[in-house]
Order: C-alpha cells, then sequence, then structure tokens
C-alpha cells in the first residue's frame, strides 16, 4: 500500500518535472500490488528494508531499547553489531547488544544519529539480502568531548514472517572528529 503510493508520487513528480531519467513515468507500475512480477518484488524488499533502517536511528536517537530490539530477528543468538574504529567492540546476541548500546548512549549529553540513504542486493535466497546504509552522528560526552562521525553499516538482512530485520550489522568511520560541537544542546538526555 504505502510502496505504492510513493511511488505514484515519484512517477507524478517526474511526469511534471520531465526528468525521466531519474524518475521514469511508468515508476508507480513498478510496485503494483499483485502484479506477480520478480522484480516488483524485489522492489518492494528494497523499500522495506530502507524502511527498516530508518528507525534504527530513531530508536537510538529516542533511546528507546524496545523499538531497536524489534529491529533484529527474535532468534536471539543469531543476531551480532560491530563497531569498528575509533570504538572498536562487538557484540553478539539480543540482550547483549540492547545493553551495549545503552551503555555507549549513557556516555553522552547529546546524540543523534542521521540515516542518509544506501543501496541493499540480493543473492540466491529470498529471505536473504545484504546492503549499506551511510550515516551521520553528531554527539556531546558527559565529559565535553565531541563526536562527529561519517560512517556506514554493511548489513545482513533476513525476512522473517513477511517482515525484513537486521541480523548483522557492521560499523565503518569514514570521518571522525572528537573536537567540541559549537553551540548547544537543547535537549539533554
Amino acid at each position: 500500500m504505502a510502496p505504492r503510493y510513493a511511488c505514484a508520487l515519484i512517477g507524478a513528480l517526474s511526469a511534471r518535472s520531465g526528468c525521466d531519467s531519474l524518475f521514469p513515468r511508468d515508476a508507480a507500475a513498478v510496485l503494483v500490488e499483485g502484479s506477480g512480477d520478480r522484480s516488483a518484488g524485489r522492489a518492494r524488499d528494497r523499500l522495506a528494508i530502507l524502511d527498516l533502517c530508518y528507525p534504527f536511528s530513531d530508536a537510538v536517537n529516542q533511546r528507546d531499547t524496545e523499538a531497536f530490539l524489534a529491529l533484529w530477528p527474535t532468534e536471539t543468538d543469531s543476531i551480532s553489531s560491530r563497531i569498528g574504529q575509533p570504538i572498536d567492540t562487538a557484540f553478539a546476541g539480543r540482550w547483549v547488544l540492547a545493553e551495549g548500546i545503552e551503555g555507549m548512549l549513557s556516555q553522552g549529553r547529546f546524540f543523534v544519529q542521521l540515516t542518509h540513504g544506501g543501496s541493499s542486493s540480493f543473492g540466491r535466497h529470498p529471505d536473504r539480502a545484504t546492503g549499506r546504509i551511510y550515516m551521520s552522528e553528531y554527539g556531546t560526552e558527559k565529559k565535553g568531548r565531541g563526536n562527529t562521525n561519517v560512517c556506514y553499516y554493511e548489513d545482513i538482512y533476513v525476512s522473517e514472517m513477511g517482515q525484513w530485520r537486521c541480523r548483522s550489522r557492521r560499523y565503518a568511520t569514514l570521518y571522525a572528529s572528537d573536537e567540541a560541537l559549537p553551540g548547544r544542546s537543547y535537549i539533554q538526555r
């Protein structure tokens, strides 16, 4: 339902702007419900995976552990996350991951993670996919040190009862600075 409306809007906008190379006029046809076309199913899966990635940032920004855990499969032993430099730590298992994220976020006065989008690809298994999602992060530690990161996640996704979940995330930093952020935060946590 929602993907159909999103693509209908994209199709309408592209027809109006004449920007056919970016948004083909028949973009809405790609996601028509019940088309039976494999590419339409993959397009729905790609949108569902992208829709999975934005709530990760929202859950972290809101420090909402329940919302964060809802994005992972219910099979607790199969999930893992690795955060590279400069933190360099790994988590395995649902509750260890939640505790680790809560511990990291408790060190800061202010933190926000912004999702910028990315890509996904599918192999032979219809219920598995991989992806790369780009992020930027800004924060201030309680000690006053700043945190500015440009990073990406290398993800492995699984479909669990028709819902895409993140099975594994590997965080890689592209740019980092610990200079104090200018200005001040208005929401303290």
